[in-house]
């Protein structure tokens, strides 16, 4: 029994080397790490995964390195605003990476999400042992960050990585940062330059990093116990510190510089500037995007109060928030806005009391207070989304050591305190590993994804409908398909909602309903062209002719070089007889960058018909050189024979 209470208060480990409490602790933050999402070994790819490394050939391999460094993540090359566009290289070059050393598969990618998972829980070990060589602390922060389950979005979602890789980076450079200084090793900060850039490069969020850094160094380094505000503590903080800061500013010009020329603008998404707007969906996922910062802080505080409650009480975990999984905060007694305004209140005085005697755990409490107010939409930057749970991986390190800084308190107390802290601290160890496991299982593919996100998450989510529609309608459940769009209808009327129930009613041969929706989304968004070309096509199997071609015809003004439209109007034209005005669209169809050489046997039969055998050959003859290998080839190849064995017209006599 004694041995088990020497362990417990950490009197066991007091015995051995340095060394052998690293190789301890070690093991139990790798086993924290790894364990609860080594299922996610077993998933595939999950929504933004498919676009951004399962189909994008930049993930290949590192052949188009050049190319990914001066396009943004999505690979648009266009300069102007997009609020959608972000410049992560190193993200995408380490999946392109991956892929070259051991293959593209899912799982590959999954294990490298794992390993960087488990290193990032190690450097949230090094980075508290690096400023305090407290060795049962900075295991306890290790183990704490491995386990939390709110992480197990960025762990096992493979567009995670730019999370994960935002870490590494920005505590990376700390541990270094730190260990220059202590050491005197000033090629170290150069290492650690580079790797601030990296994390940079990898995702904006490492800029987090610097506020920690500053408030670790002037608030626990100063030997002297002067005030937090002095000019003593300023002239050591500029001597001990002065060039090693000042050289954080290079990369982080680099950074900013390398964004502005891709993206056209250094903060892009972040700033909007005047008159930016957004799409439809882009608004289903941030709802507080075009609000003034008076009409969206409520709002704003209650994400507060969300992120404070997630970190204490990991559920429900879900792998989306938008529209209208959140609702808006729109009265002063909402008891989500009261329950945020209590949680900043609680930290800022946390952080006042603890300043002083518990330097360490006044800054981890500022960190994570810091990183919840810069996400949630409170200040002048505004993101693409209401809320995301792997926003919360980088501000979670303050979380955790604040959270071990009480353990190790409550552990080495006496009595009742002892105990119960170590009770609890088993329980919660248990319940994380147990949540975070099985959390990872939702992560299997898309469609478990988006299932349990609607079913037991957050049924109020027009995206998650939205995209649980599109999972069906890739399976061929097209009858699954229209009542999860009409779900999502039900909480946002969204123009390409309809539009998609209107192709799963074409793809089911209902030409009515699909009518019906179609109309639907030109009402609420009557300019965009390809609505009105589902419409004409549903139209058109219906048999309303006329209605189609009125249709295609205001489709046309939207996209007036667009090969399919002036073919698709063409058709129609032939079909109510009018040859003139098929022919026109038919030659359209053949022009531009994207022609279509059926065009040309459409053509070939409109010359029979008019009697015009020689621009009938030409156009058959077109056909073949362009289609060498279709179907329809050796048909048309006899009937250019036929064609020729035809005598020519004989010339009418003058004299009967």
């Amino acid at each position: 029994m004694k041995r088990v209470l020497e362990i417990i208060d950490f009197g066991f480990f007091s015995k051995l080397t340095v060394k052998q409490q690293w190789v301890l602790w070690g093991l139990a933050i790798c086993l924290g790490a790894v364990l609860p999402f080594l299922g996610s070994l077993k998933n595939g790819y999950v929504i933004d995964d498919e676009t951004i490394v399962a189909n994008n050939p930049n993930t290949a391999s590192l052949a188009r390195t050049g190319f990914v460094f001066t396009h943004e993540l999505w690979g648009r090359t266009d300069q102007q605003f997009n609020p959608g566009a972000v410049y992560r290289p190193v993200t995408i070059l380490s999946f392109a990476a991956t892929s070259t050393c051991f293959g593209n598969t899912a799982q590959v990618h999954h294990l490298v999400n794992l390993g960087l998972h488990l290193l990032n829980a190690l450097l949230a070990g090094m980075v508290v042992w690096v400023f305090t060589r407290k060795m049962n602390l900075s295991g306890l922060t290790g183990l704490g960050f491995a386990i939390h389950p709110l992480h197990t979005e960025v762990v096992n979602m493979l567009v995670g990585r730019a999370e994960l890789l935002a870490f590494s980076g920005g505590v990376g450079a700390l541990v270094l940062f730190q260990t220059a200084v202590q050491q005197k090793k000033n090629w170290l900060h150069g290492v650690g330059w580079c790797c601030w850039l990296t994390g940079f490069l990898a995702k904006e969020s490492t800029i987090l990093f610097l506020p920690l850094l500053i408030t670790l160094i002037w608030w626990m380094e100063f030997p002297a116990a002067q005030g937090l505000i002095s000019k003593e503590r300023g002239h050591w903080f500029v001597r001990q510190y002065g060039f090693a800061l000042t050289g954080l500013l290079i990369p982080l010009g680099c950074f900013f510089g390398l964004r502005a020329v891709v993206l056209g603008n250094p903060l892009g998404t972040y700033l909007a500037p005047p008159g930016a707007t957004q799409s439809t969906i882009q608004v289903v996922a941030n709802p507080l995007y075009n609000l003034t910062l008076a009409e969206r802080w409520k709002t704003s505080f209650a994400l507060i109060g969300k992120m404070t409650s997630l970190h204490l009480w990991p559920h429900p975990l879900v792998v989306d928030y938008s529209f209208d999984s959140i609702p808006l905060v729109t009265t002063w007694t909402d008891g989500r806005l009261l329950f945020g305004l209590s949680s900043v209140l609680a930290l800022g005085i946390g952080i006042r009391l603890s300043c002083r005697k518990a330097p360490l755990l006044s800054v981890s409490l500022l960190f994570w207070l810091l990183g919840m107010v810069f996400f949630s939409n409170l200040l002048l930057i505004r993101f693409g989304s209401l809320f995301g749970e792997r926003w919360m991986y980088s501000p979670s390190l303050g979380f955790c050591i604040a959270l071990a800084i009480l353990v190790q308190k409550g552990i080495t107390s006496q009595g009742w305190v002892k105990l119960t802290t170590t009770l609890l601290g088993l329980l919660c160890l248990s319940a994380s590993i147990f949540i975070s496991a099985q959390h990872t299982k939702t992560f299997f593919s898309t469609l478990t994804a988006v299932t349990h996100l609607v079913e037991q998450g957050s049924p109020r989510n027009a995206w998650g409908w939205f995209a649980l529609g599109n999972e069906y309608s890739r399976r061929n459940q097209f009858h699954e398909a229209v009542a999860a769009f009409r779900k999502s209808l039900e909480i946002y009327p969204s123009p390409d909602t309809y539009d998609l129930v209107a192709m799963n009613f074409m793809a089911l041969g209902d030409w009515n309903e699909a009518i019906q929706a179609s109309r639907e989304a030109i009402r609420l968004d009557p300019g965009w062209w390809p609505y009105h070309k589902r419409l004409a096509i549903a139209l058109t199997q219906n048999g309303q002719t006329d209605e189609a071609i009125e249709e295609l015809q205001t489709a046309l003004k939207g996209a007036p070089t667009d090969p399919l439209l002036h073919y698709s109007l063409a058709s129609l034209f032939k079909r109510k007889g009018n040859l003139g005005g098929a022919e026109f669209h038919y030659q359209a169809a053949l022009q531009g960058d994207r022609p279509m050489p059926g065009a040309w046997r459409m053509m070939g039969e409109i010359y029979l018909t008019q009697g015009r055998k020689q621009e009938a050959l030409t156009a058959f003859r077109n056909f073949i050189q362009a289609n060498p290998t279709s179907s329809e080839t050796g048909s048309i190849q006899e009937q250019i024979r036929q064609l020729e064995k035809e005598p020519p017209p004989q010339p009418k006599s003058e004299h009967p």
